[in-house]
């Protein structure tokens, strides 16, 4: 056994980060779209936030009543131009919940065992404890993200432009966002004795010879532009600010700003993305109370874009070999003595549809001598995303490395292991008579896509409306809560944000 940790980790580890930190707590349809046996499950190797700029709550709250229900400060009660920013932070909880969505066996922390009895064996990553005492832990997650930045908005009237546009209206919206992303690693103990002097899972998921999947131990950010949002409506019953209702129909647009995902990292930030958008929408309101100089107005906005496909990287696990297989070793046909991270070579380009999103938005708005007090709930569904391949990854000529053959110095390949298991014991990896190379039939791209996701938000904010300049003056601030669905592939997280506007 010490001829093989030997063996193991001189051909498999390269300088290692140390890392050292708190850990607050740990509990225990097209050709090449491959679909694995239906009882398969497997946890995801990439999430997809919501995007800011979709959002209709950061859109239309407090906004969307100010555009239809403006102040008289100029006699004539019009102003073709509204522009408006919300800046805004975003926070989600620090829970187990998400945890499951990337480790195995649906756990928020999982046993770490050396000798095969845990649910994974910390060799196929290349640590091991001294001989004699195995390695053991309790690695867990609580994944969350942070964002912060500024929401824009502009609303046009293009019948200002020509008489043939009246009623016509353009509405744009992006955001500048800085998304910080935190695993929050945890691991007990967080170190011990081992082959390597200071190494833990933390180390060895962020091993220099890993190109890709590594799970940081630190936080990760990005900075950029989200996507661009561009409505056309038109304003089929309105008359102005005397009237009590409208109702207005509109086509959407969404613009691509962002990079692709690399997949270097677990949980990566994402802002913007490589997806263009099409879909339409509905807004109305009606006006339900009135009394001298107050009023309480429904509004509601509805809008579905169908999201095209895009070249993304992402991770794939095997279907056979279970959860968290893309961490396993490899091995070449001709060289099965030397291992190669499987994660590198699994982390390949591939087609990602995300398909149908719907937003539903409704507030109730209560207005008093240009005091206003808002609630308002909205309703988001993504469809789950249509992953395919583009191309084949280099997958030929390569097997699964045989632990216990490398053991004994006769390795073949073990085309069953599964990542819990060790060399020998109560759950040994098994080597293959002859070596057994990977096809394409292997991969499970079910892994890579971001399942249906589902949240509900509900919301409460305030404004003070007044003129200046015979402008329209907006300020506000509103706070929100988004309730996750029951599967937890959408993110529960609080916002505070605020408005400022003015028309012209």
């Amino acid at each position: 056994m010490q001829k093989f940790h030997r063996l193991l980790l001189l051909s498999f580890l390269l300088p290692w980060k140390i890392y050292s930190g708190e850990c607050n707590e740990c509990t225990t349809d097209q050709a090449n779209e491959i679909q694995c046996p239906s009882n398969i499950i497997h946890p995801k190797t990439f999430f997809n936030p919501r995007q800011v700029t979709f959002d209709a709550t950061f859109e239309l709250a407090l906004t969307n009543y100010d555009v239809y229900h403006p102040l008289d400060c100029d006699s004539e009660c019009y102003y073709g131009l509204h522009l408006y920013a919300t800046p805004f932070y975003e926070q989600s909880r620090k829970s187990c919940a998400l945890a499951r969505y990337f480790l195995p066996n649906g756990k928020c922390a999982i046993n770490v065992r050396e000798d095969g009895t845990g649910d994974v064996d910390p060799l196929w990553l290349g640590l091991a404890g001294v001989p004699g005492t195995p390695y053991s832990s309790i690695f867990g997650l609580k994944p969350q993200r942070k964002a912060g930045g500024v929401v824009l908005n502009a609303r046009v009237d293009l019948g200002d432009w020509a008489d043939c546009l009246c009623n016509y209206w353009l509405w744009i919206n992006t955001a500048v966002v800085r998304a910080k992303h935190n695993l929050n690693v945890c691991e007990v103990p967080a170190t011990q004795d081992t082959c390597v002097a200071g190494a833990n899972m933390c180390t060895a998921l962020n091993s220099p010879t890993l190109t890709a999947g590594k799970i940081s131990c630190e936080s990760l950010t990005r900075t950029g532009l989200d996507d661009i949002q561009v409505k056309l409506g038109y304003d089929w019953y309105y008359c102005g600010c005397d009237q009590d209702s409208h109702i207005a129909p509109y086509l959407i647009a969404g613009i691509p700003t962002g990079r692709r995902p690399k997949s270097e990292y677990l949980f990566e930030p994402l802002v913007g993305s490589k997806h263009g958008s099409f879909g339409g929408g509905l807004n109305a309101d009606a006006n339900i109370w009135a009394h001298n100089n107050a009023s309480i107005v429904w509004m509601m906005d509805f809008k579905y874009r169908y999201i095209f496909k895009a070249r993304e990287r992402r991770s794939i696990d095997l279907c056979s070999n279970l959860d968290w297989s893309r961490y396993l070793l490899l091995a070449n046909i001709s060289d099965p003595i030397t291992p190669i991270p499987a994660i590198n070579i699994l982390t390949t380009d591939v087609h990602v549809t995300p398909r149908s999103e719907v937003n539903f938005w409704t507030a109730l708005h209560y207005e008093r001598c240009d005091w206003g007090f808002e609630l308002g709930y909205n309703l988001w569904w993504r469809q789950r995303e249509k992953v395919s391949l583009d191309g084949v990854p280099a997958i030929a000529d390569l097997g699964i490395f045989d632990l216990a053959g490398a053991a004994v110095l006769n390795p073949t390949s073990a085309s069953t292991a599964t990542i819990s298991q060790s060399v020998g014991g109560t759950n040994p990896v098994v080597s293959d008579p002859t070596f057994v190379t990977l096809t394409i039939a292997d991969l499970n791209l079910e892994s890579a896509q971001h399942p249906r996701a589902v949240s509900h938000k509900v919301y409460a904010g305030g404004d003070y409306r007044c003129c200046w300049c015979q402008n329209e003056i907006l300020v506000g601030v509103v706070g929100s809560y988004e309730f996750a669905g029951t599967k937890r592939n959408a993110l529960q997280q609080w916002a505070i944000f605020g408005k400022l506007g003015i028309s012209f």
